[in-house]
């Protein structure tokens, strides 16, 4: 499985109107997105989970993290993007990857003030097993996190079709 944390976003300049900010996630094609929280640094803690299957990760997998605001119901406005490769998790699957202050991008590609703080793993089937009432999963990122593996906040951007 690959499990990506989604801590926090930073939004700036502040918009005339407190957003109602959330992020999507594509990995593979399958979007997952986080709830929506309010204000200019909203702070989610969230877990999205693919499952891999029978499908590693490569050298050129990404994700692609767009952050925007839920203006209304029907409504969301874009506020920015960004491509995560993943290549270094593809070469250490053990270690978890921290995304901190990942600077996003506009409509034009150019870089914004905005920011997204995210953390990526791989987690084996293995490392998700109950015993009795504690769950494998949480001692195991404990663990890995000890083997930060740090990514800088503005990774190689890829065009995006």
């Amino acid at each position: 499985m690959l499990r990506v944390v989604v801590e926090s976003a930073s939004i700036n300049p502040p918009l005339s109107t407190t957003p109602k900010a959330f992020v999507t996630v594509y990995f593979r094609d399958m979007m997952k997105r986080t709830r929506v929280e309010e204000g200019h640094d909203p702070i989610w803690n969230e877990t999205l989970i693919w499952h891999l299957w029978n499908q590693p990760l490569e050298n050129d997998s990404f994700l692609k993290v767009i952050l925007q605001d839920s203006v209304s119901k029907k409504k969301e406005r874009f506020i920015g993007l960004a491509t995560v490769p993943l290549k270094r998790l593809a070469q250490r699957p053990k270690e978890v990857m921290f995304v901190r202050d990942l600077i996003l991008l506009n409509h034009s590609m150019k870089p914004t003030n905005c920011t997204v703080t995210l953390h990526v793993a791989q987690i084996y089937d293995q490392d998700t097993e109950m015993t009795g009432n504690e769950e494998l999963l949480g001692s195991t990122v404990n663990e890995v996190t000890q083997k930060k593996l740090m990514v800088s906040g503005l990774p190689m951007h890829r065009a995006l079709a």
